[in-house]
């Protein structure tokens, strides 16, 4: 599998470490170009606010996957473009050494996802993926990972050491007794709804949701986490 990642330095996907893949740094349009000239079809790895980064440079044969720590309204206006222009457009959980462990979530079609997924595991990857949802869909995930990481910080770490973790009842009843976390969460919700395309059911139970995500996440992190 052949991939280029746009900023190098930058933080390294979790899947180079556990794969057989060499990622070439591009820091620029010519170095990508040159890197297309030898074939034009690969995975493109989005680390870093390149603007040089255009649907124009003839990719419509690569895969882009997003994984830069931005809001997820960049990648959500970022992926429309590349989309129009033909350009496979994932995007992934940011990678973040706090997260090791975690599964690797992706945002796009679900064809997509499953062919970036089956390319890395002929790579030896072993590491558990998981679809968010549509494109942007991870980076909204990491924000409210993020987020409940931080308010319950030492709990959240027995969770991750073998302490049971709740069902999705208890899941939901913890997310809406915490007002606080949960009005701001829900604040962040109606900016992803506002931007998310169109055929993205918005109306859900928010609580309900996040329970779903943490229920179904938790357990792949517990197995994966190397503390």
């Amino acid at each position: 599998m052949r991939v280029a990642v746009t900023r190098s330095g930058a933080a390294q996907q979790a899947w180079f470490e556990t794969t057989a893949i060499t990622a070439l740094p591009c820091n620029d349009a010519v170095a990508l170009q040159h890197w297309l000239a030898q074939s034009r079809q690969g995975i493109i790895v989005r680390l870093g606010d390149e603007d040089w980064l255009q649907p124009s440079l003839a990719l419509q044969s690569c895969m882009v996957v997003d994984a830069r720590h931005c809001w997820f309204e960049q990648v959500i206006h970022d992926a429309a473009a590349f989309t129009e222009a033909g350009v496979a457009y994932l995007s992934q959980l940011p990678p973040d050494p706090l997260w090791a462990g975690w599964p690797l979530a992706w945002g796009g079609p679900t064809a997509q996802v499953r062919q970036l997924e089956a390319g890395l595991q002929r790579c030896g990857m072993t590491r558990p993926g998981w679809q968010a949802g549509p494109v942007g869909s991870s980076h909204f995930m990491w924000v409210v990972l993020e987020t409940l990481r931080y308010r319950w910080l030492s709990q959240w770490q027995r969770w991750l050491t073998g302490e049971p973790l709740p069902s999705i009842e208890q899941w939901q009843a913890l997310l809406q007794a915490d007002q606080q976390l949960y009005g701001w969460l829900q604040q962040v919700a109606a900016r992803y709804a506002a931007c998310a395309p169109k055929d993205v059911v918005t109306e859900v139970d928010f609580a309900a949701m996040l329970a779903g995500w943490c229920q179904a996440l938790a357990p792949l992190a517990s197995a994966g986490h190397p503390g």
